[in-house]
């Protein structure tokens, strides 16, 4: 990207606010889908919600309960300050701040961490800071000219600026073709019995996903996969930085996506649709990829819908 460093030790703060914004928009993108859906719907389940009748917002086993329209903020780093949440009442649910008393005496609802993974708040703020991390390593080895990424001057005419567009584009096409294979066996290894057991169930622990529920992965598989997940950066030539950021915002927004219960087509099931890594929580052993469904479709691994029950 051509920006000297002059001290080899010193952070670029172009590194330092692409760490923040990671943060920020996981935050904004997975706040925006539990307000929107999971507090704002509520009751609307059947028009939205994959899994209707399972998960921790459900009816017969509500992790986030509406007292009146109290929305209770599920943002998993909270639990780390002594199970403290941020519980918003929005209408007729008393003071701010009511919940459930642990001997469980209290008519006040839980908020959704009573009913988590004891480890989700520890693995899942723990991955989110380390998602920010490879983001602004991989910003920082840039500026030092040690990735294939790359700037270009502006065109100078119409066909150079379509033949940029098209090199864009081939660029974007190779950054997901490369991750969609590594990626699809590295999760297949994930499902291999030792594996499985030492790390992968962790992820596996919630069968109907809700925001929030994504970044629950071991720590050790969490950084498996970010590696992956940053590598064409590095490994399929040289990128201009537009289709690197147009390939990290899709996979980023697919990865909370595919985990939030919502209902989501685009193209479905040819291109994408939440309910394919949905389906994988709640068999899996089909849809290991991620996020579109090729390497499912060319390895016989691909079921677009859950086999029917008497």
């Amino acid at each position: 990207m051509g920006v000297n460093v002059a001290h080899w030790y010193l952070v670029h703060w172009w590194s330092v606010g692409v760490f923040c914004a990671q943060l920020a928009l996981y935050v904004a993108l997975s706040t925006g889908l539990e307000w929107g859906w999971y507090h704002a719907r509520h009751g609307a389940e059947p028009l939205w919600k994959i899994q209707v009748s399972k998960g921790r917002n459900t009816k017969a086993g509500s992790e986030q309960e509406h007292c009146g329209r109290k929305y209770v903020w599920g943002f998993p780093a909270l639990d780390l300050l002594g199970g403290v949440g941020v519980d918003v009442a929005v209408s007729g649910c008393g003071s701010i701040g009511d919940v459930a008393s642990p001997d469980g005496s209290s008519s006040a609802p839980a908020p959704p961490r009573q009913r988590r993974h004891p480890k989700h708040a520890q693995y899942a703020t723990l991955n989110l800071v380390v998602s920010a991390l490879f983001a602004a390593a991989v910003t920082e080895a840039s500026l030092r000219g040690r990735s294939q990424l790359y700037t270009e001057a502006a065109p100078s005419s119409g066909t150079d600026f379509i033949i940029m567009l098209i090199w864009t584009a081939w660029a974007l096409v190779r950054c997901v073709a490369w991750q969609s294979v590594c990626e699809y066996y590295w999760h297949r290894a994930m499902h291999t019995p030792r594996l499985y057991r030492t790390l992968h169930k962790f992820h596996h622990h919630y069968k109907s996903p809700q925001p929030w529920d994504d970044l629950f992965i071991h720590p050790l598989e969490a950084a498996g996969y970010y590696a992956v997940l940053y590598s064409p950066a590095f490994c399929v030539g040289a990128v201009p930085v537009p289709a690197f950021l147009v390939y990290m915002a899709a996979l980023g927004t697919c990865g909370v996506l595919d985990h939030c219960g919502v209902d989501v087509c685009i193209l479905s099931p040819v291109l994408y649709t939440t309910r394919v890594h949905d389906l994988h929580h709640r068999l899996t052993t089909v849809n290991y990829a991620f996020p579109f469904p090729a390497m499912d479709m060319l390895h016989g691994t691909f079921r677009a819908h859950a086999p029917h029950t008497s």
